[in-house]
């Protein structure tokens, strides 16, 4: 639960980037509007069920989220 709270828009943005995706892209895996992926992005306060489903469509696209310094990383392929 501690990532919800941790991640801003700049974890998904340096996501975005490292997939090539934009945001629409992403609001279509996560099933969400655009205008809800902008506010995460500007650190609007999203809803969690926002957060949840980004997380969930980009963890499922091979980013990972981690606490370090970066934050954001492509898994490794198996």
């Amino acid at each position: 639960m501690s990532l919800l709270v941790e991640l801003r828009g700049r974890h998904v943005q340096q996501a975005l980037e490292l997939l090539g995706w934009t945001g629409g892209m992403l609001a279509d895996a996560a099933h969400l509007s655009t205008s809800e992926i902008a506010k995460l992005l500007d650190d609007r306060a999203p809803m969690l069920n926002v957060v949840i489903n980004c997380i969930r469509a980009l963890e499922a696209a091979g980013i990972r989220f981690e606490s370090g310094p970066e934050g954001v990383r492509v898994r490794a392929a198996p």
